[in-house]
């Protein structure tokens, strides 16, 4: 495992920008260090169904979830707003293929293997 600079980027429809600075963190398994730029990645979560609302979050990221087999690497996106299912308690959320900025599916918001 190799630890890396990690932040939480929150931008708001507003053009207001807040970042966290979460120090080095560790990842689970190494993310390509080439990925299309997340402008082309809103465009596929949006051409697979995802609505933005006022908040996105956003994250390059190894997933494992149970809509993902096998696990992979995602762009992830959410928006609170239209995406928390209160049912099942989870943030449910799309992935988009970070190398080609296509739309892979709609992510259950539970873990897979």
């Amino acid at each position: 495992m190799r630890a890396a600079a990690a932040a939480h980027v929150i931008v708001l429809a507003t053009g207001k920008v807040t970042t966290q600075d979460f120090g080095n963190c560790t990842f689970s398994k190494p993310i390509a260090t080439t990925f299309v730029d997340s402008p082309a990645a809103v465009a596929g979560a949006k051409a697979g169904g995802f609505q933005a609302g006022e908040e996105i979050n956003i994250s390059l990221t190894h997933r494992r979830d149970r809509n993902l087999t096998p696990s992979r690497e995602c762009w992830s996106f959410s928006s609170p707003k239209y995406d928390f299912d209160k049912k099942n308690a989870v943030m449910r959320g799309w992935c988009v293929d970070p190398k080609s900025g296509k739309f892979v599916t709609r992510l259950a918001g539970e873990g897979g293997k």
